[in-house]
C-alpha cells in the first residue's frame, strides 16, 4: 500500500552493491548548507552518517564514517545517493556502495535505464498557473480529462525554466515553443497511469483518513519517469491540470502533505538483466531487490 506512515528513515536492503533507503516526508535527501545558528532541518545523507556502524564494510561505510559535506566530491558528500527526493516527496532512494557502482549507475540514468516510479493522489483543478507556455489550462481542455479515463495513460514532456521568488518553482515550456537558441536543452517526459478514483481503489486503508477532507473526485495514479529534473512530476501534472493533493507550491488542494511517493525504480542493465527494488515489499521484509531479464 502506497504512502508508508513512518516518520523516520530506514534502512530497507543491502546488496548488488547498492543500498535501499526510506525517506519520510518532510525529510531533505542531502545536507543543507545554514548559516551559523540557524536551525538544522533534517536529511537523509546526514542521518545515514549518524548510523554508519549499521552498514555493510564498504566504500560507503568508510564515507559515511568520515562524513563532511564540504569534500566537493559527491560520492563523499551525498553518501553515493543516486538522485534526490523533494523535501515533501516521501519514498524509496538508492545509494551506491562503490564508486564503481555510482558511476556505472550515473551512466544508466544518462542513457534512461535507471526507471523511477511514484505513487499520487491528485484532484482535477480550474486554476491556471503563471510562467507555464503555454500557460497552465483547466484538466479537460489542454488535456481532456476523458481521454486519459479512456486510455488510462499520457505522456507529458517539456522543458522547465526556473520561476517564481529566488526560483521557488519550475514552470513547464513546451518544445515546440522553445526557441531555436535553447532547443538544445534537455526534454523531460513524464508518463501518467491512471488507477481509479481514490476512494475505490485505496478502500480500507489509513490513507483516506489521514488526507482528511479529500475532494471529492480525487484520483490515484502513478508516474513514471527515467530522467529527472527538480518538480518534474509535481510541475507536469499541475501544467495537466492535476495538481497533487497537499502540493500548495503548485495550486494543490491544501492536505497536511504532499501525496507523492517514490515506490519502485528499476534498473536496465546493458546485458538485459534487471534488478527492481519495490518499497512495499521491502518496507514489509519479504525480499530484497527482484531481478529478471528485459524479454
Amino acid at each position: 500500500m502506497p504512502f508508508a506512515d513512518e516518520k523516520e528513515p530506514r534502512i530497507l536492503t543491502a546488496g548488488h552493491d547498492i543500498l535501499a533507503l526510506f525517506k519520510p516526508a518532510g525529510w531533505h535527501s542531502v545536507y543543507q548548507y545554514k548559516s551559523p545558528g540557524a536551525p538544522r532541518e533534517p536529511d537523509l545523507v546526514s542521518w545515514l552518517a549518524s548510523h554508519a556502524e549499521a552498514l555493510p564494510d564498504s566504500e560507503l561505510k568508510l564515507a559515511a564514517q568520515r562524513f563532511s559535506p564540504e569534500r566537493k566530491d559527491r560520492f563523499l558528500d551525498e553518501l553515493g545517493l543516486l538522485y534526490r527526493l523533494d523535501r515533501e516527496t516521501s519514498g524509496l532512494i538508492l545509494c551506491a556502495m562503490s564508486r564503481e557502482i555510482f558511476y556505472e549507475l550515473e551512466q544508466a540514468q544518462s542513457a534512461s535505464r535507471l526507471i523511477k516510479r511514484y505513487a499520487l493522489l491528485a484532484v482535477p483543478q480550474t486554476v491556471q498557473l503563471k510562467g507555464f507556455l503555454p500557460p497552465s489550462w483547466p484538466c479537460g481542455e489542454l488535456f481532456p480529462l476523458g481521454s486519459l479515463f479512456e486510455s488510462r495513460h499520457w505522456v507529458i514532456e517539456s522543458q522547465f525554466r526556473p520561476y517564481g521568488p529566488k526560483g521557488a518553482r519550475v514552470a513547464c515550456v513546451s518544445p515546440d515553443l522553445v526557441s531555436r537558441k535553447v532547443q538544445r536543452k534537455e526534454i523531460y517526459r513524464t508518463s501518467l497511469s491512471l488507477v481509479g478514483l481514490a476512494d475505490e481503489f485505496l478502500p480500507g486503508s489509513n490513507i483516506l483518513s489521514e488526507a482528511k477532507n479529500v475532494p471529492e473526485g480525487t484520483l490515484f495514479l502513478e508516474a513514471e519517469i527515467r530522467k529527472g529534473f527538480r518538480h518534474q512530476i509535481r510541475a507536469h501534472c499541475a501544467w495537466c491540470g492535476l495538481p497533487i493533493l497537499g502540493d500548495r507550491l503548485y495550486g494543490g488542494a491544501i492536505s497536511q502533505r504532499l501525496w507523492l511517493e517514490a515506490f519502485r525504480v528499476r534498473w536496465e542493465k546493458p546485458d538485459r538483466e534487471v534488478l527492481e527494488w519495490d518499497l512495499d515489499t521491502l518496507m514489509a521484509g519479504t525480499a530484497s531487490a527482484g531481478t529478471g531479464n528485459i524479454p
